[in-house]
């Protein structure tokens, strides 16, 4: 079982390497298609650590600058792109379109153009994502946060000299979608669980007094005040 474990984290570890490289090599070719070139070399690496608080928008991709002190872990060189698990659906066509959009951040970063206010997507982000081909839109506080491949880069993506089956084969167990499932079958099982304890509860009444008691079963109990039988009215359903 051991064995097993650690024969899984070391294939997990090698697919990771590989999709770092696919991705520099994606970043490469994107580079020349998209931006005429002018992007520099980027870190690129992948978050399997990234939590999802419930309620929150899933940050499927992070552009960074990073500071001295942290140049050294990635061969001094500035920028930083990180992918985290969520995006990592197999679907490459998504993985793709998640590191465009970073590399969005990076065009306007180089050209020294403020594209968010905190996590806000400004205007001059949304110009750069569609010259990028990338569809735009709207989410709430974060602005033009929201992208997708248009059908344009989708061919590009298509057109692309790389790896497909690295992309596919790496699925993270607690990716985004998982995780929905997850949180709709909890919230489902809790709503359940929830109305058959609702349908255990028998409401009782004194006819004579109008006393009335509630229980969780249904039983043979008298009214306190007349000892009367207390009568079941009806089980109490939401």
């Amino acid at each position: 079982m051991l064995n097993n474990k650690i024969s899984n984290m070391e294939n997990k570890k090698t697919l990771i390497i590989d999709l770092i490289g696919q991705l520099h090599n994606v970043h490469s070719q994107i580079n020349r298609i998209l931006f005429d070139n002018k992007l520099k070399d980027v870190n690129i690496t992948i978050n399997g650590l990234a939590k999802r608080r419930v309620g929150c928008s899933v940050t499927l991709g992070i552009y960074s600058h990073l500071i001295e002190s942290d140049r050294n872990i990635f061969s001094n060189n500035a920028q930083l792109i990180t992918i985290n698990n969520y995006a990592l659906t197999g679907d490459i066509y998504q993985i793709i379109a998640v590191l465009i959009h970073e590399m969005c951040h990076q065009m306007n970063h180089e050209l020294k153009i403020q594209d968010t206010n905190g996590k806000r997507h400004n205007a001059f982000f949304k110009e750069m994502a569609l010259k990028a081909k990338l569809n735009v839109d709207r989410d709430g506080w974060r602005g033009y946060s929201s992208t997708s491949p248009t059908n344009e880069l989708l061919d590009i993506i298509n057109s692309l000299d790389i790896d497909r089956h690295i992309f596919e084969d790496i699925v993270y167990f607690d990716n985004y979608k998982i995780i929905e499932e997850k949180l709709l079958e909890e919230k489902i099982d809790k709503e359940q669980k929830l109305k058959i304890s609702r349908e255990k509860i028998v409401d009782y009444s004194c006819a004579k007094c109008n006393y009335k008691f509630r229980l969780r079963q249904e039983v043979n109990i008298r009214c306190e005040t007349c000892n009367e039988p207390l009568l079941v009215e009806k089980p109490y359903i939401d």
